[in-house]
């Protein structure tokens, strides 16, 4: 299942950035040091950097997770700023991510988290949105299931609104308080 969730990250990553293709947000993926490594990308410019390999502090059934915001300045093996163990959960009645994070997602928790992976992917996707602070990767998503803000310019005042809002949270990270909430 570790390999699962392994292939589930670009996978969805990458529909997310071909979703706003046309805003110029493109991806790329590639292996290195037996790591996936994930670059998000706006206007060619490298704007978030995300290395995910199985194995590290938990063992052969863990994730260790290596983002940046920018470009990865050098090679991430063996570096890490959150783990994760895979364990199904009665609860959820589906596989668990056991999430440990030093600053991956900024919450500075020693504690475990449990995450679905679709959870964890909204988590992880937020936090790439808001590390970009000043552009509109997030708020832009046309008719994605798993992220529904999207921007829709008026003519006449030249302002916007958002379709949609489970995510209303990011107008902070963005300063956009000339946008209406629908």
């Amino acid at each position: 299942e570790t390999q699962n969730i392994l292939n589930f990250i670009p996978t969805e990553i990458k529909k997310r950035c071909h979703s706003l293709s046309e805003q110029g947000v493109s991806y790329s993926v590639f292996n290195r040091d037996s790591r996936t490594c994930i670059r998000i990308l706006l206007n060619g410019e490298t704007k978030y950097s995300l290395d995910v390999g199985i194995g590290g502090i938990g063992g052969d059934n863990s994730i260790g997770f290596y983002g940046v915001e920018g470009e990865m300045l050098s090679s991430s093996s063996g570096s890490f700023n959150a783990w994760a163990n895979i364990k199904w959960s009665q609860e959820k009645d589906d596989v668990a991510i056991i999430f440990n994070d030093i600053s991956l997602l900024d919450s500075f928790d020693t504690g475990e988290k449990e995450y679905t992976k679709n959870e964890f992917l909204e988590a992880l996707w937020d936090k790439i949105c808001t590390q970009n602070t000043g552009t509109v990767l997030c708020l832009t998503i046309p008719d994605y299931p798993l992220f529904s803000p999207v921007l829709e310019k008026r003519t006449s005042d030249n302002s916007a609104q958002i379709m949609s809002s489970n995510h209303a949270k990011i107008l902070d990270q963005f300063r956009l308080s000339e946008y209406t909430l629908l």
